[in-house]
């Protein structure tokens, strides 16, 4: 289950097993949802996967015994196993704790880049 208050316009999500991108009349529609205790199963995060990073325009620049390496222009990402981290080239180093899901990697690139992040 999400925490409706994590969702912003532009994050996709899985809404009856199909993955959409959250309109402003969605957010609207779920807040009534969660408002009046109504039932949110239809609502599901995207998992972020290797695959999805892929679709959200990665590429694989490194593949190591210790993780892959992905970038998108300058922004760069390590996966370890099942674990997603923001990724400093320049230190080597991975910052923050991992993602697990699509939503919250758009909202925080979002955040620190502007960049709004689409599935093709």
């Amino acid at each position: 289950m999400i925490d409706i208050r994590e969702l912003r316009v532009g994050n996709y999500v899985y809404i009856n097993n199909k993955v959409v991108k959250v309109e402003a009349e969605d957010l609207l529609e779920l807040k009534s949802v969660n408002r009046y205790g109504r039932d949110t199963d239809f609502l599901r995060p995207v998992l972020l996967s290797q695959a999805i990073l892929q679709k959200i325009g990665f590429c694989r620049v490194s593949e190591t015994t210790s993780g892959d390496l992905y970038s998108k222009g300058e922004i760069y990402v390590k996966v370890t196993g099942t674990s997603v981290f923001l990724y400093i080239v320049d230190l080597g180093t991975t910052i923050g704790v991992p993602f697990s899901y699509l939503h919250q990697f758009q909202n925080v690139l979002f955040s620190l880049f502007h960049i709004e992040l689409t599935l093709d």
